[in-house]
């Protein structure tokens, strides 16, 4: 392959070696006082698993991560080794959970990471890529039976076995915990059965979430709060993608979810600390989604809430791409609450109004009393064709933009008018174009910013 002929493929010299990835990253952490939890996804897909074929030959640019066990049991993925049936992002490659032989395989490289290394956990990643279990639900739309319920409950019981025996072998606690979608409804549906994991006291934390969110924060805060189970939230690249006037593809380039400045961030760590999350969890962008993300790398704001405080924010209507959940279920739209507004499915503006919500997490209140004004700013992302007007309100108070940038529209927002909690964003348009093309809105957000020292 042309892509990686600048490159040498060292795995086989640090084999060859003797080299333990796993053991020199818990000895990296160990010296720089890390704590070290493998992370094991059930059906981690990207651009470079597909099969080996005459056509992407072993160690070429699409097949150069394509796992062994998948060569020899082509009957064990969800398209039964039929190439021309990859699916979105690759789910056709997935292996299926209802083979034993796929479970066992699993359920060994879990128990063999815990019972030999120095580890300080061992989590189980459901939504490294899409969270696809069993083929039935990914294939036939069909929700997880008792059966399969139970099979994935014994799997992970099994494991979780394993890793106690590991907390006696090293005379310390070493935690369990899974990566989970962030709906106890969808989870039941894919194959989890995350209340009786609760219930049995089997996790030592959770981790909602990644590149789809169903629930605001405080669904999730108030289910753990039951339980007194900590959670973290996941923040994840969320693979919207948008063709903007630059002329290149990228994720909300104009008003980007994913930010080297950290607002969004910012934004979505101040619901989370009102929801009682115990941390975050910023999962590496690399999927090799088809987004520049070298260009945009996003800021790894810390989790602290004093810092928080006077963060600057961009609230969005939507952090992540919802409509990513039914890659692994089609149903899975019906467990989602929270609002929905994509780049890449942006709303149609051409039939009456569009009603959004927008939730702010600042409280304005108590930020004044500290001596504290932010400057509040509505941003839009809207295509306005010629011969149409757009009409903005927030919360009943109509806006005029103060500039217009390739597609977005920005608006002063007055401290009165911005609330802490929703905040309600109505567009409406009227005329008409000449060549009948249609208005839409595809992003909206509220930035809070708060004054910089010397003024700037």
């Amino acid at each position: 392959s042309k892509y990686l002929d600048p490159y040498r493929n060292a795995l086989p010299a640090l084999k060859a070696a003797g080299t333990d990835p796993i053991k020199e990253t818990v000895k990296w952490c160990r010296k720089h006082q890390k704590e070290a939890v493998v992370s094991l996804p059930l059906n981690f897909m990207q651009l470079h698993g597909k099969p080996i074929s005459p056509k992407d030959p072993k160690g070429t640019w699409y097949s150069y991560l394509y796992p062994p066990f998948k060569q020899k049991n082509p009957g064990c993925l969800l398209n039964g080794g039929d190439e021309n049936d990859i699916r979105w992002d690759y789910i056709g490659y997935c292996v299926d959970y209802d083979r034993a032989d796929v479970m066992k395989k699993f359920t060994d490289i879990a128990v063999e990471i815990a019972s030999k290394y120095d580890v300080d956990g061992v989590m189980i990643d459901f939504m490294m890529t899409n969270p696809v279990i069993f083929g039935s639900v990914a294939t036939d739309n069909v929700p997880a039976d008792a059966k399969q319920l139970a099979k994935l409950t014994a799997m992970m019981t099994t494991i979780k076995s394993a890793v106690d025996a590991a907390s006696q072998r090293l005379g310390r606690k070493v935690s369990f915990s899974a990566r989970v979608p962030d709906s106890v409804g969808y989870c039941k549906d894919i194959g989890i059965d995350l209340v009786a994991w609760l219930d049995t006291k089997m996790l030592d934390f959770v981790v909602f979430g990644g590149r789809f969110q169903l629930n605001p924060w405080k669904v999730t805060g108030d289910l753990m709060a039951k339980y007194g189970v900590p959670f973290y939230a996941d923040f994840a690249p969320p693979g919207i993608y948008v063709g903007d006037d630059s002329g290149w593809v990228v994720d909300d380039e104009q008003l980007p979810r994913f930010t080297r400045d950290g607002k969004t961030n910012a934004a979505r760590i101040a619901e989370a600390i009102g929801a009682g999350a115990a941390g975050c969890v910023y999962t590496m962008p690399g999927h090799h989604e088809n987004v520049s993300t070298h260009q945009v790398l996003p800021a790894m704001v810390a989790f602290d809430k004093a810092a928080n405080r006077t963060a600057d924010k961009r609230y969005l209507v939507t952090y992540a791409k919802t409509t990513r959940c039914t890659y692994a279920y089609k149903g899975g739209m019906k467990h989602a609450t929270v609002e929905t507004l994509e780049s890449d499915n942006p709303a149609s503006l051409a039939k009456g109004a569009v009603k959004l919500k927008i939730n702010v997490f600042d409280d304005f209140a108590a930020l004044a009393k500290s001596g504290l004004t932010p400057k509040v700013t509505l941003v839009t992302q809207m295509a306005i064709p010629s011969g149409i007007t757009a009409m903005v309100t927030l919360n009943g108070k109509e806006m005029t933009p103060f500039r217009k940038r390739a597609g977005s529209q920005y608006y002063e927002v007055p401290l009165a008018v911005v609330k802490t909690g929703a905040n309600e964003l109505m567009v409406k348009t009227k005329g008409a174009n000449k060549r009948k093309q249609l208005p839409e809105i595809s992003s909206a957000a509220i930035e809070v910013e708060f004054p910089k020292e010397g003024g700037k």
